[in-house]
């Protein structure tokens, strides 16, 4: 799907899905990846985030994906929250739009009232702001 919205806008970039750049330096995930592996690949999406300063990027999975994997990976959940809260907030922040999946959409009209259609669009403040 990124490759497509990617063909369609001349001038952006995609970004490799922190999974995939780890597979290709020869990290090997397990059919269930582990914890260990989560906070591997969080903490890279996080540094692709932090580090890249091209304003038109694209990604498929964003910190926030990966840190919803690790919160519902077996393990306590304040020791996720305390470890990588602020380090994903700070990630996040560099991002000018996010546009969830559709069952997320529908999950979030559901619990705030709205349509999907209106809550599946959050705007941050531009980074240049």
């Amino acid at each position: 799907m990124i490759a497509d919205l990617a063909r369609n806008l001349p001038g952006y970039a995609v970004a490799e899905e922190s999974y995939h750049a780890l597979l290709a330096e020869g990290h090997a995930f397990p059919a269930l990846p582990s914890r260990d592996d989560y906070e591997l690949m969080l903490e890279r999406s996080c540094v692709t985030l932090m580090a890249n300063d091209a304003p038109n990027l694209l990604l498929d999975r964003c910190p926030a994906d990966y840190l919803g994997y690790l919160v519902a990976s077996p393990g306590p959940l304040s020791e996720v929250l305390d470890r990588w809260f602020e380090r994903v907030a700070d990630a996040m922040r560099t991002l000018d739009l996010v546009e969830p999946t559709l069952p997320f959409a529908r999950l979030w009209s559901k619990t705030r009232g709205g349509s999907s259609r209106q809550s599946s669009r959050w705007r941050g403040q531009p980074r240049n702001a």
